[in-house]
């Protein structure tokens, strides 16, 4: 037929220009065996898993004991919380698009997803410059008032 792709790839740039080339009428070549997206969603998903109650609990015993908020702690909380964030708002969509073998969602959430990454990343890293320090000053603050 005259629209049919050849869905033989012999390297990646073959397979780039495979996609490239096809419609959206016409099925894309699979990435992944069912074996791998078996063995890759499971993997994400016991990833992923970890990681929300990993960093949670980091938030959580950072926050709730007061002998834990050191400057190293507050660094690394957060961390956890950029880590979380990534765990609840990225692997979703990697988890979905491993498992279902293709990209299932509208072509605006993907420019969405990836905007929001970027967002994630400048605010991670704007809070992570700024909070602790902030909160270095405050408590000295607070002891400069405590001894006066």
């Amino acid at each position: 037929m005259a629209g049919d792709v050849d869905v033989t790839a012999t390297s990646m740039q073959d397979l780039a220009e495979l996609s490239f080339a096809s419609n959206s009428t016409s099925p894309q070549p699979a990435y992944w065996t069912v074996p791998w997206r078996i063995a890759l969603t499971l993997s994400l998903a016991v990833i992923m898993c970890g990681a929300v109650v990993g960093n949670l609990l980091v938030v959580v015993v950072v926050l709730r004991n007061r002998g834990m908020r050191t400057r190293t702690n507050l660094f690394l909380c957060n961390l956890a919380v950029a880590d979380l964030l990534c765990a609840v708002i990225d692997m979703p969509f990697s988890l979905t698009t491993v498992a279902s073998g293709s990209w299932i969602f509208d072509d605006v959430v993907c420019k969405v997803r990836h905007c929001s990454l970027l967002f994630h990343t400048l605010i991670v890293k704007i809070y992570t410059d700024t909070v602790p320090e902030w909160l270095a000053n405050l408590s000295l603050l607070l002891l400069r008032e405590e001894r006066v």
